[in-house]
């Protein structure tokens, strides 16, 4: 977890003075044996940057932070819809390929 939280990315923007611009995946497995039968799970949390609306994000003047910032969110959006549709295709069940990377 400690690791995970240290390769996070934070930074400002004019609308969030720690905004998260990276996503993060916590998962947690456990197992326990009790009496010969063995019992499972996983417990998955995401924490996902927000969408970024570019031109609220964006600071007035600083032109390359706003380079930075909007490239960031760009990165942000898009991962955000594929995301999204990975979701949808998931859903759906039945073989339906599913486009991640």
């Amino acid at each position: 977890f400690r690791c995970g939280q240290s390769r996070r990315v934070v930074g400002a923007t004019n609308m969030n003075s720690r905004s998260s611009r990276s996503h993060s995946v916590f998962m947690v497995q456990v197992e326990r044996t009790r009496g010969g039968v063995t019992t499972s799970g996983k417990l998955c949390l995401a924490d996902l940057a927000g969408s970024e609306n570019l031109k609220k994000a964006s600071f007035r003047g600083d032109l390359a932070a706003n380079a930075l910032i909007s490239e960031q969110a760009k990165g942000i959006n898009k991962s955000l819809s594929v995301l999204a549709c990975v979701i949808q295709r998931l859903s759906r069940g039945g073989g339906t390929h599913v486009p991640f990377r």
